[in-house]
């Protein structure tokens, strides 16, 4: 379905709804994703309208956000949907996401108070959506799988394998490296995988509006680690948090989860980095995939700051034996 077919779509359901037609309906960026957003302006209100033409994925996150909305926890309320047609229509957060905020920093080796409040504010409500919003949740509507398995950490790696590696020119031994890849799953596995892993927690998906953080884009998660969330969002590639505030955020984050659920920091910090690698491997393969294989500037562009992230993590943090 194109852009005319998608906003015909979600323009019908807003009628449905509103029962009157938009003023204005404006195409949002939806990065690398085949979903489709609308801010649609209407005589009373501004709402999001959405369309996912992978009704299985938009299933997930139609369930996804009537759980955590019914627990309190600060996602767009759901106003309407119609899921044959894989359309919904959203509270609107407005256009300020904390990616851009972070990214505007004028000096990125420094995080200022202001920033780091609202970094925190994030941090902390992680433990909620993982804890908390596991609680009474069917597992079986999250899509494409119900749990972050071996088999789903071997998908990631064989990402950076497939997009990365063998574009390059390096050799490598393939049969080496599969046998490397498993026994890395295989220890990952050992963390654990009974809480809600949001899978894309980064900046680019917390919305800011009235001064709080608000969480969108959660339709990949599953019943997974802790440790995988938090890594995802203090190395997302072009936040370039200094070290320093990484470790703060680490701290801000256990002390929040404690509160909710028994905790032991070393177990926890003993597979946190080795998450960080994983997720880094992740990024690097869809980056590989959407920059050099379906030309895409903007991925094509996150490439050596992707590959600049790994090296210094290899470096402040290098892996174990």
């Amino acid at each position: 379905m194109n852009v005319h077919q998608a906003e015909t779509a979600v323009r019908e359901l807003y009628i449905s709804w509103a029962g009157k037609p938009p003023v204005q309906m404006t195409p949002l960026a939806a990065a690398g994703s085949p979903r489709k957003y609308f801010r649609i302006d209407g005589p009373d209100v501004a709402v999001v309208g959405a369309f996912n033409p992978d009704l299985k994925e938009n299933e997930a996150f139609l369930t996804l956000t009537r759980h955590f909305h019914g627990m309190g926890l600060p996602v767009p309320e759901l106003l309407a949907s119609d899921r044959p047609k894989g359309t919904c229509l959203l509270a609107d957060l407005g256009n300020t996401s904390l990616f851009d905020l972070v990214v505007s920093r004028e000096d990125m080796t420094v995080v200022g108070e202001d920033l780091y409040a609202l970094l925190a504010q994030t941090i902390r409500m992680l433990p909620h959506f993982q804890v908390e919003g596991a609680r009474g949740l069917d597992f079986s509507i999250c899509y494409p799988r119900s749990v972050f398995d071996e088999q789903s950490m071997m998908w990631d790696l064989n990402y950076f394998k497939y997009y990365i590696l063998k574009t390059s020119g390096i050799y490598f031994d393939e049969q080496g490296l599969e046998d490397d890849f498993r026994r890395f799953a295989s220890t990952l596995m050992q963390a654990g995988q009974d809480y809600f892993m949001y899978r894309d927690f980064q900046s680019r998906n917390v919305m800011i509006d009235g001064g709080k953080p608000w969480f969108i884009d959660y339709q990949g998660g599953r019943k997974g680690p802790l440790q995988y969330d938090l890594a995802s969002f203090l190395y997302q590639v072009k936040a370039f948090y200094p070290e320093g505030t990484r470790e703060k955020l680490i701290g801000e984050y256990l002390d929040e989860l404690a509160l909710l659920t028994p905790l032991d920091h070393e177990t926890f910090m003993e597979y946190f980095y080795p998450f960080v690698y994983l997720r880094l491997f992740q990024v690097l393969g869809a980056y590989g995939f959407r920059g050099l294989f379906e030309k895409r500037p903007h991925f094509a562009g996150s490439l050596d700051p992707a590959m600049s992230s790994l090296s210094a993590l290899l470096d402040i943090h290098p892996p174990g034996p």
